[in-house]
């Protein structure tokens, strides 16, 4: 392609770039519950193993340092979200490279976590209900790119308070294999 622009550059407007636009190779949408704020996405089988176990450490270990509204930990995403007590949509998606979006989300995020079994789910961060949708990146023991992305979508309403709100806020978490 030496000297030609391809389309996919042209739109991006970078010159003479030969650009590899990602593909989404997987997706999958669930919901969680959202008490005093915090959700997690964690490694499917070291929730599973300590589930129920008493006397254990929480599974998710905790952030890896400072954090605003989304953390990693050895095996697992911490999300602060901007209200509690709701149900929030997450979508994840697993690409074969890192993705680009344009949209305009309210936060964002960017970093790498490893995850030991490949699959993770969503779990409250206080009571930590079985997992129900599990989303199985491929491949085992891998360190992954991730993207988050917040957007709210609309504010709180009086009858909210007095119940679970629903449709405040939605979730993207996009996974490529680093290399």
């Amino acid at each position: 392609m030496s000297g030609e622009v391809s389309e996919s550059a042209a739109l991006l407007n970078i010159e003479g770039a030969d650009v590899h636009m990602a593909n989404i190779l997987a997706t999958l949408s669930d919901t969680v519950w959202v008490s005093n704020k915090t959700f997690v996405v964690i490694d499917e089988e070291i929730y599973s193993a300590k589930e129920g176990t008493e006397g254990t450490e929480d599974p998710w270990g905790g952030p890896d340092g400072e954090w605003d509204w989304f953390a990693t930990s050895g095996n697992g995403l911490l999300v602060t979200t901007e209200f509690g007590d709701q149900v929030v949509d997450v979508r994840f998606e697993l690409w074969d490279g890192p993705p680009f979006s344009s949209e305009p989300w309210t936060k964002e995020w960017e970093g790498e976590i490893a995850l030991f079994s490949g699959t993770i789910c969503l779990a409250d961060w206080v009571e930590h209900p079985p997992a129900r949708l599990i989303f199985d990146l491929g491949r085992r023991e891998t360190v992954w790119g991730v993207h988050a992305y917040m957007w709210r979508l609309r504010e709180p309403m009086t009858n909210d308070r007095h119940g679970t709100s629903y449709d405040l806020e939605f979730y993207l978490v996009q996974f490529w294999e680093q290399r």
